[in-house]
């Protein structure tokens, strides 16, 4: 009786409840996922790209490098952690500035040694030669990028399109892997780089996933084309769509397929 009254009253809230289960001494409430899924959507069409950002905070950070004389890789991955950080500090409100009085951060591979006052070090693990384990001096980021290239080229040499769009495509491809491989694990463990001639198993995978990436925006590209020409119909608005329906774990995908066809 009083969960049937609870669950009267949730009809006015987002997500309201949709069963309750009682085990021993605890109580659960189980809420209905599916006006979460029309919510998220909704927000989605509404907000487009500034979606998951939040309302100035009128705070400021300033991020800075100290950049590894050593070695060019290590320097290259303290900037992509940088850049990741400020996107993600911006996405919550934050404004960046390195001239900023108060909160400062420093990337460095250093744990001791001279730092500017009043800022604070984060140490950063650097890029290690796997072979010789010991941090890289050799490589370039540029030099590590074409082995990638020579890699990712021959991996994918059934590719047919002309030449100036494969070398397009494999410079976004290859900047995308080397990214990924930056961040792949929390910026305070380092990473080792591989010698382009040996086997490289885990460099595949990551190699399959973005060309399946790039294959489903070409698929989605092409949707978009049928539309205009005539030969696909207009999406649905999302307000007609009954979320119920997806009852298998594969049928939830389709909201997120949706969502990249919207936007």
């Amino acid at each position: 009786m009083g969960f049937n009254l609870l669950q009267s009253c949730s009809k006015l809230w987002l997500p309201s409840l949709s069963s309750q289960y009682l085990d021993g001494d605890r109580f659960y409430l189980f809420l209905y996922r599916y006006d979460v899924f029309h919510k998220v959507i909704a927000l989605v069409n509404q907000e487009k790209s500034r979606y998951g950002q939040q309302l100035v905070t009128e705070q400021r950070i300033g991020l800075t490098v100290n950049e590894d004389s050593e070695s060019e890789l290590t320097t290259a991955r303290l900037h992509q952690i940088k850049y990741a950080c400020e996107k993600l500090l911006m996405l919550h409100g934050y404004e960046i500035n390195e001239d900023v009085v108060g909160y400062k951060y420093c990337f460095t591979t250093k744990s001791h040694g001279k730092i500017n006052e009043n800022v604070h070090r984060y140490v950063c693990g650097v890029v290690n030669n796997s072979a010789m384990k010991t941090k890289e001096t050799d490589l370039t980021c540029e030099m590590y990028k074409q082995q990638k290239m020579i890699v990712l080229d021959k991996l994918n040499e059934e590719k047919a399109v002309d030449s100036d769009e494969r070398k397009a495509w494999l410079e976004s491809i290859t900047e995308a892997i080397v990214i990924f491989e930056f961040l792949s694990v929390k910026p305070s463990c380092s990473i080792s780089v591989t010698d382009s001639n040996k086997s490289i198993t885990n460099e595949k995978s990551g190699v399959f996933v973005l060309y399946n990436a790039a294959r489903i925006r070409a698929i989605l590209e092409k949707f978009r084309e049928g539309q205009l020409s005539g030969i696909y119909p207009e999406l649905w608005d999302f307000h007609r769509i009954d979320f119920t329906k997806l009852h298998s774990q594969n049928g939830k995908l389709y909201i997120i397929i949706f969502l990249n066809i919207q936007n």
